[in-house]
């Protein structure tokens, strides 16, 4: 009798799953049905935009592909555009007539800073399962590139240590912040003269597509992990090098992919995540530390106290990324206060989850002291 309970209750466990995961596929279809529905009209409707519009349609596009898919990741200005967007598609129970729908594309094209060539909302209406989004509750749209301009610029700075670094700055909104370090030294090329190039795909990438930032996304090419963005050329904006990696104590596939993300919320501080209050991840956090310890070097040129506070904030925000230990110890040594540059190393390797070559970093520092 015991064993028959036990087989009954495994036999509903497993039927329990099977329609849980039934429930769960028919809604996960619906969306990838409605990103088809939505990229569809997008480019039935393209012929029709002007020439500043056809420019963002790969962004906007690429928009549309995280807000069903990925919408955690959508900045506020995204959720934004993909919601006037899919306002302008028809449907076969939309009765609000010709008039409200090319209210609703001016609208769209408003906020993408250029009107339509002519009206696009006569075409065949997309399949019936899509029902038209109301239009978004956001009068004046602030979309980053189109209201905002921001600048790209190279520069070199001096780190704790003497440590050279090549860095591109985004400066937007008077928000400044380093987007991409350099660390890798070319044949007959600076540390900025390599940073001036990445600025400079990034300054063209804007003057063609303004929402350039939308389309990011990791990827790889011809063997290397970069960040790729439509329009760029050989497809990508900058390779995410192993040094690169090294120094933010990632591989180079996970810093393409933090990269990616970087920019976006750079270039739009703004989440359009409806659960902003949840946790932050573990990669979030690295991320956190990651632009602290930038913060850090920015300022060590100029005030060596408020550079120091910066990378014991980078250790609060996540402990076990190497580089702010280094950075503090070099920080002391110039201080001459080799004591406590030995402490902050030893703090360090007391972090298991630092292992390998950048544990090796934190014992060859501390064996440097003496």
């Amino acid at each position: 009798m015991r064993m028959f309970m036990i087989r009954n209750g495994l036999v509903a466990v497993v039927i329990f799953a099977l329609l849980a995961f039934a429930a769960a596929a028919p809604a996960q279809q619906t969306n990838q049905d409605k990103l088809k529905a939505a990229v569809a009209w997008l480019h039935k409707i393209e012929p029709e935009f002007s020439p500043d519009a056809k420019a963002m349609v790969p962004s906007v596009e690429a928009i549309l592909e995280r807000y069903y898919l990925e919408p955690d990741t959508l900045r506020q200005s995204e959720k934004d555009i993909a919601e006037a967007f899919i306002a302008t598609m028809p449907s076969t129970d939309d009765l609000s007539g010709r008039g409200a729908a090319d209210d609703r594309m001016k609208q769209f094209m408003s906020i993408l800073g250029t009107a339509p060539k002519k009206s696009a909302t006569s075409h065949t209406a997309p399949p019936p399962h899509h029902t038209t989004a109301p239009p978004p509750s956001h009068p004046k749209v602030k979309v980053p590139g189109i209201s905002t301009r921001p600048t790209y610029i190279a520069v070199q700075k001096t780190a704790p240590g003497g440590k050279k670094i090549g860095a591109v700055i985004v400066s937007i909104e008077g928000r400044k912040k380093t987007l991409i370090e350099i660390y890798s030294i070319a044949p007959k090329m600076t540390l900025q003269q390599r940073a001036q190039i990445i600025a400079n795909r990034m300054k063209a990438l804007s003057a063609k597509n303004p929402i350039w930032w939308a389309s990011v996304k990791p990827g790889v090419v011809n063997g290397e992990a970069v960040v790729k963005a439509a329009g760029a050329p050989g497809g990508y904006v900058v390779t995410a090098d192993k040094p690169f990696a090294d120094e933010c104590g990632v591989t180079p596939s996970q810093l393409a992919r933090q990269l990616a993300n970087k920019i976006r919320t750079t270039l739009d501080n703004r989440s359009g995540d409806e659960f902003g209050g949840r946790d932050l991840t573990p990669e979030q956090m690295r991320q956190a530390a990651i632009d602290l310890r930038q913060e850090g070097d920015d300022l060590y040129s100029t005030s060596a106290a408020q550079a120091e506070e910066k990378y014991k904030l980078a250790i609060q925000n996540d402990a076990t990324y190497h580089v702010p230990y280094l950075r503090l110890a070099d920080l002391y040594k110039s201080q001459h206060k080799v004591d406590q540059a030995k402490d902050i190393l030893q703090e360090g390797l007391k972090v298991e989850a630092i292992q390998g070559s950048q544990r090796g970093e934190l014992e060859a520092k501390l064996k440097s002291l003496g």
